[in-house]
């Protein structure tokens, strides 16, 4: 092969990779777009669209605070922090199995709201007893609580996505549920990253707390107005 077909045939491979990468890059975008025209159109869609962005926005809200507060808290560096994480994954996973066996017959949406409000509760209880003399022990209990009460919110929003999306356009609906978690928690991460200059690190959580705890009354109130089945 010459120099000069060497050339020609590596400048055919950039200009198809660049053809490749714009088609996809559009039809991305194209299909989050059309996913997010679907959501609108549902009053039940918005709802748990605008819950997976408020879990996702607490979610970076709190982790931008909480690696921080453990680790003041505790004296170490990634030792506490590490198993404190374990904890939170063994709640996640036990919440899950629990909904999992015995919550088939509960309303999502109003199982949603409540788990929002316990999650509240045991986030506000893990940040006032982590702001005294902790106890590990009794730290990881509510770090396993605090994964418990949040699983439900996650199990429940993919089912009723599931149940309310036709096959043909979910992965439209899906591409643009992961456009606004992204874009939750990243936004809410930097913005509480900012917040932290002005407050002290339980009092983000505090606030983090009752934002959980109002989302899930509100939420309550809401569907029982409206009378859904879900």
């Amino acid at each position: 092969i010459t120099p000069d077909k060497k050339m020609l045939e590596k400048e055919d491979l950039q200009k198809t990779k660049e053809i490749i990468e714009k088609s996809l890059r559009k039809n991305v975008w194209k299909e989050i777009v059309e996913g997010f025209h679907y959501i609108i159109k549902s009053e039940k869609m918005v709802i748990v669209t605008s819950s997976l962005f408020m879990i996702m926005a607490g979610t970076g809200s709190v982790f931008c605070i909480i690696i921080v507060f453990i680790q003041n808290t505790f004296g170490s560096v990634t030792s506490d922090l590490g198993v404190m994480g374990v904890f939170l994954g063994v709640g996640l996973f036990v919440g899950t199995v629990f909904f999992g066996k015995l919550g088939q017959t509960w309303s999502k949406l109003r199982t949603m709201f409540i788990s929002f409000g316990l999650c509240g509760v045991t986030l506000g209880f893990f940040a006032l007893y982590m702001r005294g003399d902790p106890n590990f022990i009794t730290g990881a209990i509510l770090m396993t609580g605090l994964g418990a009460t949040a699983a439900p919110i996650l199990t429940c929003t993919n089912t009723l996505i599931h149940q309310m999306v036709p096959d043909e356009v979910r992965g439209r609906i899906f591409s643009s549920m992961e456009a606004i978690m992204h874009l939750a928690f990243l936004v809410f991460m930097f913005f509480t990253a900012t917040l932290s200059k002005l407050f002290l690190g339980y009092q983000i959580l505090m606030i983090s707390s009752l934002s959980f705890a109002l989302i899930g009354v509100g939420g309550s109130l809401l569907i029982r107005r409206r009378k859904y089945s879900l």
